[in-house]
């Protein structure tokens, strides 16, 4: 049971550590680039029938606004024999797709009123969960991605709400999963009732007798106890 100066104390705690991380540093994206491009080789092949996939960093001037990451789908059929021929790209932002994510579980563990094995293990289930959830749904977006370029085939009508719903996944809802993992794995249930105030609590008197706590009957056995003395009196 974790009292309520407790919670707010691990609240304060989780907006500084959260801040911290999030905060832009150009050689924390780069390293984040970096690694997202090497995770993605060696997940998903280089070479596959007729797909060829490349993630590489573009180039400051050709990159769109903040995305660090281009992965490059070629169609081996369309290529010219230089290499040269129509391809599809898509960008990524690699700090919002992977790196907040981690931050915002990071912060949530390290200010979590709990022990260092639950942090441990909740930390460890979360890395795992966030990469998985990550590399699933981007392999949706390599597939839908890929009918541009013919590799695939897919309804004209499902091509944009597979796009609206893949961006969503990626950016949006991808900042849902450290959130769950942390419930599921550094709390318990008990942890999340309130200690009762001191002012709620009735505090009973201690019994004398030993019989009724609450002293409740106790005037009625006096009054037959007088109604004898008195009868005894009388004779």
């Amino acid at each position: 049971m974790l009292s309520r100066k407790t919670w707010t104390i691990a609240l304060v705690r989780f907006l500084a550590v959260y801040g911290l991380l999030v905060f832009p540093r150009p050689l924390v994206n780069a390293v984040c680039a970096s690694y997202f491009c090497t995770l993605g080789r060696l997940i998903y092949p280089a070479e596959e029938g007729k797909r060829i996939l490349i993630f590489e960093r573009p180039n400051e001037k050709e990159r769109p606004s903040t995305d660090d990451v281009r992965i490059v789908i070629e169609n081996r059929d369309w290529l010219n024999v230089d290499g040269s021929g129509l391809v599809r790209n898509l960008d990524m932002n690699a700090q919002a797709a992977l790196w907040r994510p981690l931050a915002l579980l990071a912060s949530l563990i390290m200010a979590s009123p709990v022990s260092w094995k639950r942090r441990f293990w909740a930390f460890a289930a979360g890395l795992l969960a966030i990469h998985a959830y990550l590399w699933a749904t981007l392999a949706v977006d390599i597939w839908r991605e890929s009918a541009e370029i013919s590799l695939v085939t897919i309804p004209e009508f499902l091509q944009k709400p597979l796009g609206m719903l893949t961006n969503a996944l990626l950016i949006q809802l991808s900042l849902a999963v450290p959130v769950l993992v942390w419930l599921l794995c550094a709390f318990r249930p008990a942890d999340f009732r309130l200690e009762p105030s001191a002012l709620n609590q009735t505090p009973v008197a201690p019994c004398k007798t030993g019989i009724n706590p609450t002293g409740v009957g106790l005037q009625t056995v006096e009054a037959v106890s007088n109604v004898h003395l008195r009868r005894k009196l009388r004779r």
